[in-house]
This record gives C-alpha cells, sequence and structure tokens, in this order.
C-alpha cells in the first residue's frame, strides 16, 4: 500500500471531506430503506478511510464532522444536538472511542508505509548502483518475475517482467545451465543458500558471467525463491589475467631459478618460497623466516656488508642489489644475488614491505674464477711469449751489429746494416712497452718514444734527442709497432740530411692527444728539406706505408736553414683505448 496524500496538505482535507461526503449520502440513503439502522454504520469507514489515505488530521476532522452529523441527523431526538439519554451518549462514546483507536492504528501504519517505502527506495538505489538484479519464483505457479537490471543481465526485454524457468535459464550459456538447474533445485528442497557463477551471451567482448545467490523464503501466501545477480564479468577477466600473469611469473621463476621473499616491517618476518627457503639452508616447507634467521644463514664475513647495503637501500628508498654467501645445510657456502625494492605503505613515506628475489650464483662465481685463472694463465704465457721475442730481437741486433764491424765504415753495406738495426730496435721498443700494459693489447707510446730516443742518442752523441709526451698516449699494438717504425726513419732521415755541413743539431719527439686524434710531430732545427725533397729510397717507402697502414695523415712543414717539422695525425679508435684489468 502507497501513501496517496501528505498528511494535513490542502488536498489530503478535500479528499477527506469528500469520503466522509459519501459516507453521509450513504447514510442517508440507508436510513431512507431501513430507518432503524446505527447511526454509525457508514460513518465509521468513511473515518477509516480517510485516517488511512489522508492522515491522521484529516481523519480526525472526518471524526468531528461524522459525530455532529449522527448525533443531529440519526441520534433521537432528531434534527437536534441534544442526547436526553445514556444509550446514545454511550453509543457516540463508543464511536469516538474506536474511532480514535483507528485513527491511531493509521497513523502508525501510514508511518510504516512510509518506511518500507524509503527502504524499498534506497534498496532499489543500490541495487541499481551496485549493478545487482532480482528475480522471484513463486514455487506454486512457477512463474519468475525480475526487476529490470536482472532482465538486462539476461538480455531479456523490459516487456519480460515475468517468464517461466525454463525460459529464464534458456538464457544462461549451455555449458552452466545444468549446474545452475542443480544449485536451484537443492535450494528449494532443503532451503540452503544456492551460490553459483554461469555466463550469458555478452556481445563481441565475449560471454558476461553473472554470480546468483538465493535462497527459498516462505511468505504467508505462497512460497517463493529469491536469487540476487550480480555481474563480475571485470573480476572473472581480472582473476584469468591474474592467473596467466601468475603462471608466467612461476615460468619465469623457475627458468631463472629465482626465489621469492616479502618481508613486512611491522611483523619483522618475511614471507618465502620453497626455494628460498632453501637457497638459505632451511627445510622447504618453512614459509616465513624471521630478519634474525634470515642473518644467521648469511657467511660471517659477509654479515656487515650486507647489512650495510641493506641499510642504505632502506635510506634510499630504491631499488637495491646484494651479493653475499650463505651456508647451506651442508655446511658448506653458496653465492647468491638478492634484488630487492623498498615499498611505501598507502599515503606514507615511510616503507611497509621489501619485495625482491633472490638467484643462486655459486656456478657463476665458480665460472669467474675459472676464467679469471684462464686469463691470469694467458697473461703470464704472452707476457712470456713477448719477452722471448724482445729477447730474440735483441740477440738479431746483436748479430747485426758483429756483422757490421767488418764492413767499411760509410759503406753502402754498412748503412743498409745500420738503418735495419735501427727499425730492429723500433720494433723491440714497441714490444717493450707492449709487455708493460695492463691489458697486453694496447701500448703506451711514452715507452716506446723514450727508449728510441734514448737509442738514437746512444748512435749520435753530438746531436741532442728529446722526447716529450703530453697527457696520455695509448694505441693498439697493431697500430704503435707501425708508428714506431714511421718514427724511428723520420728520425734517422732527419740526422741523416738535416745537419750536413754542421756538427750537430737537435731533434725534438712530441705526442699529444688533441680531441679524438693522436698528434705525433718530429721537430729538427736543421738545413731543411727544399734540396732533399722527393725522397725514393727505402726509408721513405716504408714511411709511407705504413703511415697508410694505420690510417694516419702525415704534412711535411721545411723551410731552408729554419728546420723540418713532420707532423703525423691518427684518428683514435675503439680499440685504441686501454681496458681495465680485473680479477
Amino acid at each position: 500500500m502507497s501513501v496517496m496524500f501528505k498528511d494535513r496538505s490542502p488536498r489530503a482535507f478535500l479528499v477527506a471531506g469528500g469520503i466522509m461526503a459519501v459516507g453521509l449520502a450513504a447514510r442517508a440513503l440507508l436510513d431512507m430503506v431501513l430507518p432503524n439502522t446505527p447511526a454509525f454504520i457508514t460513518l465509521y469507514p468513511a473515518v477509516v478511510l480517510a485516517g488511512l489515505l489522508c492522515g491522521p488530521a484529516a481523519g480526525g476532522s472526518a471524526l468531528l464532522v461524522a459525530v455532529a452529523a449522527a448525533i443531529y441527523f440519526w441520534i433521537p431526538p432528531r434534527l437536534s444536538f441534544a442526547i436526553p439519554d445514556a444509550t446514545g451518549s454511550v453509543t457516540v462514546g463508543l464511536f469516538v472511542v474506536a474511532s480514535t483507536i483507528v485513527l491511531w492504528a493509521a497513523a502508525l501504519l501510514r508511518s510504516e508505509v512510509n518506511r518500507v517505502a524509503v527502504a524499498r527506495a534506497a534498496l532499489d538505489m543500490g541495487l541499481d548502483v551496485g549493478g545487482i538484479g532480482l528475480w522471484e519464483m513463486n514455487l506454486r505457479t512457477g512463474r519468475i518475475t525480475a526487476s529490470s537490471a536482472a532482465r538486462r543481465l539476461h538480455a531479456l526485454g523490459d516487456d519480460a517482467d515475468q517468464t517461466t524457468p525454463e525460459d529464464w535459464l534458456r538464457g544462461i550459456d549451455a555449458a552452466d545451465v545444468d549446474i545452475a538447474r542443480e544449485r536451484l533445485r537443492a535450494a528449494i528442497a532443503d532451503g540452503a543458500v544456492a551460490s553459483y557463477s554461469y555466463r550469458v551471451a555478452g556481445g563481441p567482448d565475449g560471454p558476461r558471467w553473472i554470480n546468483a545467490r538465493g535462497r527459498a523464503v516462505t511468505t504467508p501466501t505462497d512460497p517463493r525463491l529469491v536469487v540476487a545477480l550480480v555481474d563480475v564479468t571485470d573480476q572473472v577477466r581480472i582473476e584469468h589475467a591474474l592467473t596467466r600473469e601468475r603462471e608466467r611469473l612461476q615460468l619465469a621463476l623457475q627458468a631463472g631459478a629465482l626465489a621469492v621473499w616479502d618481508y613486512r616491517f611491522d611483523t619483522d618476518e618475511a614471507t618465502v618460497d620453497a626455494r628460498y627457503a632453501v637457497t638459505l639452508g632451511f627445510e622447504p616447507t618453512i614459509k616465513v623466516l624471521s630478519r634474525a634467521q634470515v642473518g644467521d644463514a648469511i657467511h660471517p664475513e659477509d654479515r656487515l656488508r650486507v647489512a650495510a647495503e641493506h641499510a642504505a637501500a632502506l635510506a634510499g628508498a630504491g631499488d637495491y642489489r646484494i651479493e653475499y654467501r650463505t651456508i647451506d645445510r651442508a655446511g658448506g657456502f653458496r653465492w647468491v644475488v638478492s634484488k630487492g625494492r623498498v615499498i611505501k605503505g598507502d599515503g606514507s613515506s615511510q616503507p611497509d614491505r621489501l619485495v625482491g628475489v633472490v638467484q643462486d650464483i655459486t656456478e657463476q662465481k665458480q665460472r669467474e674464477a675459472e676464467l679469471r685463472e684462464i686469463a691470469l694463465t694467458r697473461e703470464l704465457l704472452v707476457r712470456e711469449a713477448d719477452h722471448r721475442i724482445k729477447n730474440s730481437l735483441q740477440m738479431v741486433v746483436s748479430l747485426m751489429v758483429l756483422s757490421m764491424r767488418g764492413l767499411d765504415a760509410g759503406s753502402a753495406a754498412e748503412q743498409v746494416l745500420r738503418g735495419a738495426i735501427t727499425r730492429v730496435e723500433a720494433i723491440a721498443a714497441s714490444h717493450l712497452a707492449l709487455q708493460g700494459s695492463q691489458d697486453l693489447k694496447t701500448v703506451d707510446l711514452a715507452v716506446t718514444l723514450r727508449q728510441l730516443c734514448a737509442h738514437f742518442s746512444e748512435l749520435h752523441p753530438g746531436c741532442e734527442i728529446d722526447c716529450r709526451v703530453v697527457g696520455s698516449a695509448a694505441l693498439s699494438a697493431d697500430r704503435a709497432i707501425p708508428l714506431g717504425l714511421v718514427i724511428s726513419e723520420l728520425i734517422t732521415n732527419a740526422l741523416r740530411h738535416a745537419f750536413q755541413g754542421r756538427d750537430g743539431g737537435s731533434v725534438r719527439v712530441e705526442a699529444r692527444q688533441e680531441g679524438a686524434d693522436l698528434v705525433v710531430m718530429v721537430i729538427d732545427d736543421g738545413v731543411g728539406m727544399t734540396a732533399q725533397g722527393g725522397r725514393t729510397g727505402l726509408g721513405s717507402r716504408i714511411i709511407r706505408t705504413l703511415t697508410e697502414q694505420i690510417k694516419a695523415r702525415m704534412q711535411i712543414d721545411s723551410t731552408p736553414d729554419g728546420g723540418t717539422t713532420v707532423t703525423l695525425r691518427l684518428a683514435i679508435a675503439d680499440a685504441d683505448r686501454p681496458m681495465a684489468r680485473t680479477g
């Protein structure tokens, strides 16, 4: 029943007056037919109806009108408001008391009706906001009545407010119909709560998942089955996506032999998986470890370092990576790498959790140690071989020097042999520099140049030969050795031709890095190359060939009696940069 008129409103009083008018007219007509009819026989129902529909105020007004009309028209003596006997007074009193009780009950009923209406509106709003549909089945007639939300979930038209159970089940996916029917029958049979999920057609995005929950309800009239429906498609899809991601995560963890841990600051405990427990020397059934237990599982020599790095990671509130050793159950140790991330609490600047993975890298560490040993052995072998090569070159130089003693000074043979000695000395100087390098791949050009200058100073004590290297001047051995030969030939040419007609002079070798280039200059203060240009001897051919080989650019600047400067410029490649030594 719904409240038709607001209490105390003009419309309520008008309607109550109309109801009372109808009651009075009916009483007047009845009086013509049955003159001895009780005075309030039609007035009492009118007062009750006015109280229910129009409220206690309008009903009270109708009561006053009914009492006045009954006394004046139908209680003897008629057409008078006087009540001469006790019978009339009792009749009026009983009517007033009964009507008052009815009006009070009507007021309570109207209040309850209002509460029910508000509660129903709130329920409908909540169901609509939550996307919850309701349907109920009359167990006596077998008819189903569904709300608009329930009809939308089953893709039924708004005019299909009633349907049969089979029509309702027909909208469910064929794979889910049997379980839905079974659960509903069980709920009807034993009154238990039926809870089940099923799919309905959902269009191009695939089927929609519905979660149903209901039970049989006994009413005074007919028993009913009431079921609530909720669209859980998004939730199911999220769960399926999470399941797929969880499976991928497990595959990744297994493929990488990774263990997972989750440490909480509030409990001071870490939730771990079986692989983590075994890695730290615990039984695989262990699921929770305290911080003290984890600390005891770390190798004693690594505990302070791990604690310090752990504290630094917390202070930075970022990701971290720590390598350390753990003690296994056999008493040995294993190398692990722990990678973690600091997680802050919701709306908090303080760390709440630490989550991460641990990987056993024992085999990797063993391979690294083996590779370091192999590299060290190879380095020793290379250095020994290079040392033997240098010694062999020195032996060749000694033999050539002995051979040169039997030749006439200044003869062509003696000059050729002296040039060969100089070139071998240049190669030996480069090998000496290579032997002293850290990576056995690059040569410190400063060492080579100093060796060459020292060698030529011994051969030509009357000339001043100086070497200046600014900054780093490193090259790969493939370029340093040819460059050393070129510089040796340039110094030889300067000593042989620049000081003709003089007692001596100076030759200066400079090397420096300019941007991405290495610049080497051989400078003399001799007579210049005006009369010496266009040489085609062996030395000149060696210079041109090796300069092209190392991709260097050569520039010659010379003035009469002003000396000669030969500039070599070559780009520094990645292979020319010395590599850091490891291990």
